[in-house]
């Protein structure tokens, strides 16, 4: 329900079951018209300007994108029932951080920090704020335990934290790039499908095994010590590499310096997070764009080879098949597979 009504000088205060559609309850919301079946609606102008998509997949999974620039700040206080049977996972694609507080925890959701996905599971009461004048774009991904049956062996209690652990993620590179195929697909529901599903396989891979790559047991304790601010600087300094096609990459010194420690300790720091040495993590970013734009047949490995900066398409085929173990024209004739 809306708490506070709409006015020029008040807050709006905005209340969401996660268990329900969350497109339904904006409409209830706002007192927006809405056919039922169709998965858009358009923000009212005296709340700014703005508009949310609903895309309905099959097995219980849903797929929300929300753009918006408001008039006034909005609270969103989402509770998400102990019996529900319904998941939650947002994804702040804007350039500023949100803040979700969780309980009595506070986090910003921001795609360049660890942070970048934030897990709605049963029994949460999650608060955040969204500021006036400010351009936000989020994505939100519903889905019911049935897809987790259809899709997975695994039960997945990681995802049912006990007493109020923040469950969270962050958004890597591959992560992003299949959200964004899903915003510029929309109508094609079969692509959005396949890239929703490729998504979740990924995230749910994380939180079934919490691999840290490479590392050792010593780099592992090491990361899981390490204080907030140190991890918000690494993943700072990790999106300056995950540009795939850029240009120039940033030495360890510039690295180090963005992330306010020395180059030993942002080695060693950075390895203990991510599982790889920052330009091996650039170079798995690099390739990974490759395979990718090979899948969905977007170019050949030639235009990749001059793309990526490589200065003879033989050059690039070798480090595509030291990396992944296959000839990139291999690759090219595979259809996409999750």
């Amino acid at each position: 329900m809306l708490e506070t009504p709409p006015t020029s000088n008040s807050n709006m205060k905005v209340s969401l079951d996660i268990s329900q559609n969350i497109l339904e309850q904006f409409c209830a919301i706002f007192g927006i018209s809405h056919v039922s079946g169709l998965g858009s609606i358009e923000m009212s102008p005296d709340v700014g300007v703005g508009k949310m998509d609903l895309i309905v997949l099959p097995d219980g999974l849903e797929f929300y994108h929300y753009s918006s620039t408001l008039q006034q700040p909005m609270e969103i206080i989402s509770t998400n029932p102990d019996a529900s049977e319904w998941f939650g996972l947002i994804v702040n694609l804007g350039n500023a951080e949100v803040l979700k507080r969780v309980g009595t925890n506070e986090v910003a959701i921001q795609r360049s920090l660890p942070s970048g996905i934030l897990v709605y599971p049963p029994g949460s009461l999650i608060k955040g704020m969204t500021p006036a004048d400010q351009y936000s774009e989020s994505v939100f991904i519903r889905f019911h335990v049935k897809f987790l049956d259809t899709y997975f062996d695994a039960t997945f209690d990681a995802l049912r934290p006990a007493n109020g652990t923040v469950l969270f993620e962050d958004l890597d590179y591959r992560s992003e790039m299949l959200l964004n195929e899903v915003i510029r697909s929309k109508g094609d529901r079969l692509a959005v499908h396949a890239n929703v599903l490729a998504f979740m396989r990924l995230f749910l891979n994380k939180i079934e095994t919490r691999d840290v790559g490479e590392t050792s047991a010593s780099e592992r304790g090491s990361a899981e010590r390490m204080n907030v601010e140190d991890l918000k600087s690494l993943f700072r300094a990790s999106a300056m590499l995950r540009d795939p096609v850029a240009t120039e990459t940033p030495s360890i010194p510039e690295l180090a310096e963005l992330a306010h420690m020395g180059a030993t300790k942002f080695k060693t720091s950075f390895r203990a997070v991510f599982g790889l040495a920052p330009l091996q993590y650039h170079h798995r970013v690099r390739m990974d764009y490759a395979r990718d734009e090979l899948l969905a047949q977007r170019k050949s490995p030639t235009e990749l080879s001059y793309e990526l900066g490589y200065s003879h398409p033989s050059k690039f085929t070798a480090a595509f098949k030291k990396h992944f173990g296959q000839l990139p024209s291999r690759v090219a004739g595979e259809q996409f597979r999750l």
